[in-house]
C-alpha cells in the first residue's frame, strides 16, 4: 500500500515526500517507489532513526539520494536517541522542541 501512496503524491503534485518511520530491512519496492519520486524531482526526507545506534541499515533514510535527518538537541549536537550513521545529511531540532499538538494528542510524559 505505501507503495501506492508514493506513486500516488508524486503523480499529484507532491514536492517533498516527509518520512517520521522507518527501520532495518531493505525492500526493493520500496526503494522502486522512492527512485519513482526521486526521478520526478520530488525531494524525500526520512527520519534517521531512534535506535540509538551507529548503523548503515536503516530504510527508507539509507537509500541513495534521501535526506537523512538526525536529531539535534539545543547544543546543536546530536541527540542521545538519535540514530547515527555515514548516511545521515543533516540534523535537526528533535529534542524538547515547543509544538502545537493539542495536549489529549501528546504522550503522557512532558505533555500539560
Amino acid at each position: 500500500m505505501l507503495l501506492t501512496e508514493i506513486v500516488w503524491a508524486v503523480d499529484n503534485g507532491a514536492d517533498v515526500l516527509s518520512n517520521s518511520w522507518g527501520g532495518g530491512g531493505y525492500s526493493n519496492i520500496l526503494k522502486d517507489a522512492f527512485d519513482y519520486a526521486l526521478m520526478n524531482n520530488v525531494v524525500v526526507v526520512a527520519s534517521s532513526g531512534n535506535d540509538t545506534t551507529d548503523q548503515f541499515w536503516h530504510y527508507p533514510s539509507a537509500y541513495t539520494g534521501v535526506i537523512a535527518v538526525a536529531a539535534s538537541d539545543a547544543r546543536d549536537e546530536i541527540t542521545s536517541f538519535s540514530s547515527r550513521g555515514e548516511y545521515v545529511s543533516v540534523a535537526a531540532p528533535g529534542n524538547n522542541i515547543i509544538s502545537s499538538i493539542p495536549v489529549r494528542l501528546a504522550p503522557s510524559e512532558g505533555a500539560g
